[in-house]
């Protein structure tokens, strides 16, 4: 059954006050709720350490660093800090933003598809108002933690990339990953309409990071300048200024992955032409 599924919730948050409450009563009202709360107060300068600690199991309070992290690597390290406390007996892991509400069945109905699908470990739902791919976990997912521990002992990478590699490994190895667009999450900040030009700059870091090709890379900053020019600029540059950027385990098989990808659609246009 369900209910037995036990998995621990790990919640990364810096100047949360205004929303982690109603994430947190989201979490504990789950009709499957979780085992272990764990909550990573950033450096937070308002009181979301002090409201964390009255739902939480555990709250790790890490020092000021003077900035806020959010799309750098740092944060990879912040939710590593909370992995750290994790129970050894939990079969899943929930990583979940501070600011996210989820419906109150959003664990009920992942774990439920997980546990039928011994494949399946790494699933998310969708953020409302936010577009999906359907093998690209996003925002708030859970993971099967006995792949996670297996593949680089719960922890993510430290480094650009970190939070797409998780589902791209389990790809890598023959596991399945999905973002299922019937379970529907509530952000409580507004989702801004168009990529900033600085987070471009940080994505494509990352896409270097991940080991995407100049095609892919092109075409992605391609279709990316077709709403926001400058974001589709900034997106080239991040990818080509990658001196201090470190390649994750996964790149030479993402490279690989994505030529097959590419040629594959060319094969399949040119078939459906020659058939005209």
């Amino acid at each position: 059954m369900v209910k037995l599924l036990k998995y621990a919730a790990v919640i990364p948050a810096r100047n949360e006050e205004k929303y982690i409450v109603k994430t947190l009563s989201a979490l504990k009202n789950q009709t499957v709720p979780p085992n272990q709360i764990i909550v990573v107060d950033d450096g937070s300068k308002d009181r979301t350490g002090e409201i964390a600690s009255e739902y939480a199991d555990v709250v790790i309070g890490l020092p000021d660093r003077g900035y806020n992290a959010v799309g750098s690597p740092e944060i990879s390290n912040v939710i590593n800090q909370g992995l750290k406390h994790v129970d050894s007996d939990v079969r899943c892991v929930l990583i979940c933003g501070a600011d996210n509400i989820l419906p109150k069945k959003f664990s009920e109905i992942i774990l439920g598809r997980i546990e039928s699908n011994p494949r399946l470990v790494v699933a998310s739902g969708v953020a409302h108002g936010e577009p999906y791919s359907e093998r690209s976990p996003r925002g708030s997912r859970i993971v099967d933690a006995r792949f996670w521990r297996q593949v680089n002992g719960l922890q993510y990478p430290v480094g650009w990339g970190w939070e797409d590699w998780l589902y791209l490994k389990a790809q890598q190895l023959g596991y399945e990953s999905r973002c299922f667009p019937d379970v529907v999450t509530y952000p409580q900040r507004p989702i801004l309409a168009r990529m900033s030009a600085e987070k471009a700059k940080l994505w494509g870091k990352a896409m270097y990071a991940l080991g995407y090709g100049w095609e892919y890379a092109l075409g992605r900053c391609v279709l990316t300048s077709v709403d926001n020019p400058k974001a589709g600029l900034n997106m080239l540059i991040g990818w080509l200024s990658h001196e201090y950027v470190d390649r994750l385990d996964i790149a030479d098989w993402v490279n690989q992955m994505q030529k097959k990808q590419f040629f594959a659609r060319v094969w399949s246009i040119l078939k459906r032409h020659g058939r005209k």
